[in-house]
């Protein structure tokens, strides 16, 4: 069995991106590699678990990198020229995907079938709207952890971030002490996953795809709003939104 070949029983992924459209492509993966829940539980810190391993792997994505996206991660296309295209990428198959808004990271790593884990979802299962300041993965963890700002130092790299899912979801299973199963985990959040849809609006409050997706408009960075409305093609009420959040409409 070749690398490609191996069959983990749960990845934490992360990418990082030349953009967030449809046309863009991955530049950074990284994943860790966990066991069966029930073993990963064991262990405090949860990251110095000597099952979990580690793959961090640069692609070159053969097309220009947004402005935008490069402010956020640090690549550059030049940086990235020596690196093996992007195409050769295969990713390792795995039972249990985790990420944080991990549609996101799989939109790039080829839509595995792997069951989809999202601590994002978790998230807001454990902390209802209003007891944390936001849902984003960097703000979650220094809110909860006294060392959190130390933690996130080193934030937006693949595999930086990937530890940093790691702590968070170390954090979620606190809550949960009675799982013991990634299937468990699974199953606790699909229903949000497919709750039901809600009432018909004509003003939209979250963000509706992308590395923001539904977090509240008023929560993402400015700078990335603005860059969005510049070079985006966006239907009239999603502009409105991103207007409205912090007065830019008109602008």
């Amino acid at each position: 069995m070749n690398e490609a070949q191996t069959l983990h029983e749960a990845l934490i992924v992360d990418t990082e991106t030349t953009g967030i459209g449809s046309s863009d492509r991955m530049i950074e993966y990284a994943h860790l590699s966990l066991p069966v829940l029930e073993q990963l539980q064991t262990v405090t810190p949860i990251y110095s678990h000597e099952d979990v391993t580690q793959l961090r792997s640069i692609w070159n994505p053969g097309i220009d990198i947004h402005p935008q996206a490069t402010a956020v991660h640090g690549y550059t296309k030049q940086m990235l020229a020596e690196h093996p295209p992007v195409e050769g990428f295969q990713m390792e198959t795995t039972n249990y995907i985790i990420g944080h808004n991990i549609d996101f990271d799989c939109r790039f790593v080829g839509e595995p079938t792997a069951k989809r884990i999202c601590t994002i979802r978790l998230a807001k299962l454990v902390w209802p709207k209003g007891t944390v300041p936001n849902y984003k993965l960097v703000g979650l963890i220094e809110h909860l952890l006294p060392n959190g700002k130390d933690l996130t130092k080193e934030a937006h790299g693949a595999l930086a971030d990937c530890y940093l899912t790691f702590i968070l979801l170390d954090e979620i299973l606190k809550r949960f002490p009675r799982i013991s199963s990634w299937e468990e985990l699974y199953q606790v959040q699909a229903p949000t996953a497919k709750a039901a849809p809600k009432k018909a609006t004509s003003k939209l409050e979250v963000m509706p795809f992308g590395k923001y997706q539904g977090e509240l408009f008023c929560d993402i960075p400015m700078e990335y709003l603005r860059w969005a409305l510049d070079n985006m093609d966006l239907k009239d009420n999603l502009r409105e939104a991103m207007q409205d959040a912090y007065g830019l409409r008109g602008r």
